[in-house]
């Protein structure tokens, strides 16, 4: 007699694979934006997330936040300068590592705020971004913590892209965990593959 846990993580992994197959034939065939400093084309849609639109901030240093969510589960992508005239690719400069810490800082700001209730920061870490020995490798650390009465998980990561700073921030709520953590690889796989 078969597994029947074994049918199921395998039917996941079928649905996960699809989902990502579909988010790459959108991003290429009808980007609902491009940004213009590193050519990246953003899609209607990455897995279940939706596009929400792109704020182009004023200060170039701040770039643009590129913004996808669906119910309780919500990315932003941030491209930028940081108003540095170079930035190396990868994960391993200082200047990765700073940005890592800014974002850090930033919440932590909130929590003292009183914003965010019961922050708890997992350690910082380096991921492969699909997982599975993918071309991009970037600084992540994970996040919890009480808003408005819901608990959420969070997920940050860091990396350099053609002289830019690729930063994403992708939070759901703890009772979305299995829909956020699916939508998570789905989102960090199509990021591995659209910087090429």
């Amino acid at each position: 007699m078969r597994n029947p846990s074994i049918r199921i993580i395998a039917i996941a992994l079928v649905g996960a694979s699809a989902l990502i197959a579909s988010a790459e034939r959108q991003a290429s065939a009808n980007p609902a934006y491009t940004e213009k400093a590193t050519g990246m084309s953003f899609p209607a849609t990455i897995g279940l997330l939706a596009f929400e639109g792109a704020e182009e901030y004023e200060d170039e240093r701040y770039g643009v936040g590129i913004k996808y969510s669906t119910n309780g589960v919500a990315a932003t992508l941030y491209v930028y300068n940081a108003g540095l005239k170079s930035i190396p690719s990868g994960f391993e400069s200082p200047v990765h590592k700073d940005a890592m810490d800014m974002a850090v800082n930033d919440i932590k700001e909130v929590s003292r705020q009183g914003q965010y209730q019961d922050l708890v920061f997992g350690r910082e870490e380096v991921v492969d971004l699909a997982g599975n020995g993918g071309t991009h490798r970037a600084r992540h650390i994970s996040l919890a913590y009480t808003f408005q009465d819901t608990r959420w998980h969070s997920h940050i990561f860091v990396l350099g892209y053609k002289n830019r700073l690729v930063k994403v921030r992708f939070s759901y709520m703890d009772e979305l965990r299995t829909t956020g953590e699916e939508q998570l690889e789905v989102l960090t796989k199509w990021l591995d593959g659209v910087m090429k």
